[in-house]
């Protein structure tokens, strides 16, 4: 079976809602519907699934699709440490 077949197969399995960014990524154009079809893929075509992703080992993880909508897990914040230098220099005259 040719890549061209495959792909056309392939693309006969996908929900219709989702066929779209699949051909767009398919073209080579856009990364994020690459990403976001992927995502979708992965997730059994199951949106809510895709929005609550917690598998961090995932190249596309830090890129997937939905991070601005709570996901349902934590995310690890860094901290930034705190300044140990109390006599900053101000502006002005003293």
């Amino acid at each position: 079976m040719s890549p061209e077949e495959r792909v056309k197969e392939h693309r006969a399995n996908i929900p219709k809602q989702y066929r779209r960014a699949y051909d767009i990524a398919q073209t080579g154009r856009s990364l994020r519907a690459a990403i976001n079809s992927q995502c979708i893929e992965c997730m059994g075509y199951v949106y809510k699934e895709v929005k609550e992703c917690c598998s961090p080992q995932c190249a596309l993880y830090r890129y997937r699709p939905l991070q601005g909508i709570s996901h349902g897990i934590v995310q690890p914040t860094e901290s930034k440490p705190e300044s140990t230098n109390s006599n900053k220099r101000q502006s002005g005259r003293g």
